[in-house]
């Protein structure tokens, strides 16, 4: 039998094991990649890339100084002439080198690209369990780390024992940044105790297409078995490698985002992982108003558990935009200022009144950028990012 949605063969199977469409029609209550996609567009986070007249300009300027100075041009290595003429061009396979040890790596592995390969799915003979699960997870990280060097090893170690994280995959990240994750993931989980248990995986992915820094998902489709209903998934962050692994890039373009106020101000290379867990405690903050325990398995014939429901309200934004309306509220009973909703939320930079593809508001855009202020400027952050972080907290920590 063929897939209807994408014409791959299914070999019998209930859910096709290439794009997750359901083949049974007594399970056509959900489409788990439709779910799956669902939840997926409103937690990218792009990067602004400078605008084509923007680039024309400095082309312009570029080459009236290459014609007074060609030498000079040529011979300077670090030029801002590199991220100007094309912002996408990538020149250095500096981070794909352990500078403690002199190693690559990991083999076979092109510049700005990782190993890891985050869009696998496993077919399982058995009942689907969440244990099995786990299990999958672990093995599917631990067989692709091969030939990585020892130190990311062992910071990924740290990262899943100290903070009962499945899984975490940085192979070809450059050791320092590993490190800042390692600190920004240990930041998260002391300010936040009660964050744990539901991510299942940070890792690194070749994320195609558009300028998406990082995502984080809630559900990922992992694995699934012909013997039952239930489809396992992971909850994860993912790293997009054309920039983690391309440091000159990812300074130019975030250098130019803060700049620009798409991001809040003295934003870093680091930071944006800080705008993706909030996602996840935003994520966690709707599991708790839905006193939904966490999991890694989804029971189709079931639509009305309160994990769920948890999961349908996290990508309607209902709850983010009830805890931004909470916070607004909050601001004005303090401050007796008469800003407007939107005044409020544009106050903390561009991305925060991102819209998605329909020109619906990503409310959650607006909180995970109040965290991200917070993060950098803390006291120093706008008003809006610190009501809005304390009801945030609220919600994880209830």
């Amino acid at each position: 039998m063929y897939c209807s949605k994408c014409g791959q063969p299914t070999n019998g199977a209930k859910f096709c094991p290439n794009c997750g469409n359901s083949i049974n029609n007594d399970y056509s209550v959900v489409n788990l990649q439709s779910v799956q996609n669902y939840y997926q567009p409103n937690n990218i986070q792009p990067v602004q890339e400078k605008s084509m007249a923007t680039q024309i300009i400095i082309g312009v300027v570029i080459s009236c100084i290459i014609i007074i100075a060609t030498v000079v041009i040529l011979l300077s290595k670090d030029s801002n002439n590199v991220y100007f003429s094309d912002d996408n061009n990538i020149n250095s396979n500096e981070n794909n080198i352990d500078e403690s040890s002199g190693e690559t790596s990991k083999k076979d592995t092109a510049p700005g690209e990782t190993s890891y390969d985050y869009e696998t799915v496993y077919t399982l003979s058995s009942a689907t369990t969440e244990e099995v699960v786990a299990q999958t997870i672990v093995s599917d990280s631990e067989m692709q780390k091969e030939g990585c060097p020892k130190k990311i090893i062992e910071i990924e170690n740290r990262i899943v024992n100290n903070y009962e994280i499945d899984a975490a995959n940085l192979c070809e990240l450059d050791i320092d940044f590993a490190l800042e994750i390692e600190k920004i993931i240990k930041f998260i989980y002391e300010d936040f105790p009660n964050a744990r248990d539901y991510l299942s995986q940070i890792s690194l992915g070749n994320i195609t297409g558009g300028s998406t820094i990082a995502f984080f998902q809630p559900v990922n489709y992992f694995t699934y078995s012909d013997q039952d209903s239930l489809i396992g998934y992971r909850t994860r962050i993912v790293l997009n490698s054309e920039y983690y692994l391309n440091l000159n890039k990812f300074k130019s373009s975030i250098k130019y985002s803060s700049a620009s106020g798409h991001f809040p101000p003295n934003a870093t290379i680091y930071s944006p992982l800080v705008h993706e867990f909030a996602h996840y405690l935003s994520f966690i903050a709707v599991n708790n108003y839905y006193n939904a325990v966490p999991q890694m398995i989804f029971d189709i014939t079931k639509q009305d558990a309160p994990y769920i429901r948890a999961i349908y309200d996290f990508n309607s934004m209902e709850h983010s935009k009830r805890m931004i309306e909470e916070a607004y509220n909050n601001y004005k009973s303090k401050t007796g200022a008469t800003i407007s909703f939107d005044e409020f939320r544009s106050s903390i930079s561009g991305y925060a009144m991102a819209k998605d593809n329909m020109g619906e508001y990503i409310y959650d855009e607006t909180i995970a950028e109040a965290f991200h202020d917070v993060y950098l400027n803390g006291d120093n952050a706008k008003p809006a990012s610190k009501e809005i972080v304390a009801v945030l907290k609220k919600y994880v920590e209830m």
